[in-house]
C-alpha cells in the first residue's frame, strides 16, 4: 500500500487510522500537533497526473485534506510547525522549481506560496517567539543556511560552509528562541549538533557521534525545559543523547541489530519530561515504540510487517 495512516496510543492500545490512499501519498511527510492535542501532516502525493503537497488536519469530524502547493516533478521534505491561533508554516523542496517552497495559510484557510532560495534543498522549519517562521536548510554542495522572515523580508544567512550535508537537518527554536540544529557532515562522518543563544549570539557544538554507518534519519527533540533529546541509529546502535542543567551531555545505547537494520527514527518528551520513540527495525520487521526515562524504558511493538514507508 502507498497510503499514508497516522497512528497513536489511546488507553493501553494503538489505533491506526487512514488519512490518504489516493495515489502515492505521503512519501515524504511531517507530522505536528497542536496545542489541543490534534495532529497536523504535510505530505507529497504523487499521481499519474500530477505531484501535489498536501496539508492534513484532525478535528472531532474526522480528517481534512487541502492542497496547498502542486509541482510538475517530485516534492520531499516536507516540514510544518501550526500557531495557537491555528496559522500554518510549512516548507518543501520542488525539484521542478528547483528551491525551497514556503507556503502559508492563514486563519481563514488561504494559501500564499513562495519560492525563497532556487540553489536550497531538504528545508526544516520552525517559529521565533514572535512568530517569525525560520528555515534551515541545504545547498546542493552542502553548505548549511539559514533563512529567517522578518519585516523586510526574507534574510538568508550561511552557517556552515566547511561542511557536506547531503541529509535533511533537524531544526528547532526553544526557550527563548535558542536555536537548536541537527546535521550529519559527510567530511567528517559526524552526526553534529549546533546550538546558538540569539541574546549573546554565542554558537555551541557538540559531536553526538563518529562513524561512516551514520544512519540518515536522525531525529531530536526539546524538553519542557528547553534541552535537546537526540536518537540516531549508527553501525548497529540505536543511540540516545540527551542535555541537563550544567551544560552537560548523557549517552545511552537503546537497541542492536545487524548493520543498517534501523531506521526512521522519531523522538518527543511530553510535558512530564518522559521521552518516547520510535524506530523501525529490520530485524524484527516492525515499528517499535518506547517510553520513560534515561535508564528506564517500557517497549512496544506498534506494528508487525507494516506498510513500509517513512514516518515522523
Amino acid at each position: 500500500s502507498d497510503s499514508l495512516f497516522y497512528c497513536w496510543l489511546e488507553n493501553d492500545s494503538w489505533h491506526i487510522e487512514m488519512i490518504d490512499s489516493i495515489g502515492d501519498a505521503g512519501a515524504t511527510n511531517d507530522l505536528y500537533i497542536d496545542s489541543y492535542g490534534y495532529p497536523h501532516v504535510l505530505y507529497s502525493r504523487t499521481t499519474s497526473s500530477s505531484t501535489e503537497c498536501v496539508y492534513a488536519f484532525r478535528d472531532i469530524n474526522g480528517w481534512h485534506l487541502e492542497v496547498a502547493g502542486s509541482s510538475s516533478g517530485s516534492i520531499w521534505d516536507t516540514s510544518l510547525v501550526v500557531t495557537t491561533t491555528g496559522a500554518v508554516h510549512g516548507v518543501y523542496f520542488d525539484d521542478a522549481a528547483h528551491g525551497i517552497i514556503y507556503i502559508q495559510r492563514d486563519i481563514q484557510g488561504t494559501w500564499s506560496l513562495e519560492n525563497i532560495d532556487e540553489n536550497g534543498i531538504r528545508p526544516d522549519i520552525d517559529l521565533t517567539p514572535s512568530n517569525y517562521p525560520v528555515i534551515v536548510y541545504t545547498l546542493q554542495s552542502g553548505s548549511l543556511l539559514k533563512s529567517t522572515l522578518t519585516g523586510s523580508g526574507w534574510e538568508p544567512e550561511v552557517l556552515e560552509d566547511a561542511v557536506e550535508i547531503q541529509d535533511k537537518p533537524v531544526f528547532l527554536v526553544g526557550n527563548a528562541g535558542y536555536q537548536h540544529i541537527l546535521y550529519h557532515d559527510e567530511i567528517s562522518d559526524t552526526l553534529q549538533y549546533r546550538g546558538w543563544d540569539p541574546v549573546t549570539e554565542e554558537v555551541t557544538y557538540r559531536q553526538v557521534c563518529q562513524e561512516q554507518r551514520i544512519s540518515d534519519y536522525a531525529s531530536m527533540t526539546l524538553d519542557a525545559d528547553g534541552f535537546p533529546h537526540i536518537l540516531c541509529y549508527y553501525y548497529n546502535i540505536l543511540f540516545y543523547l540527551h542535555k541537563v542543567p550544567g551544560d552537560q551531555w548523557i549517552s545511552e545505547e537503546l537497541d542492536y541489530g545487524s548493520i543498517g537494520s534501523t531506521i526512521f527514527t522519531s523522538i518527543v518528551t511530553d510535558f512530564n519530561n518522559e521521552v518516547h520513540l520510535t524506530y523501525f527495525s529490520y530485524m524484527m520487521d516492525w515499528y517499535t515504540y518506547s517510553h520513560g526515562t534515561p535508564g528506564m524504558w517500557v517497549t512496544d511493538q506498534i506494528i508487525e510487517y507494516p506498510p513500509f514507508g517513512t514516518y515522523s
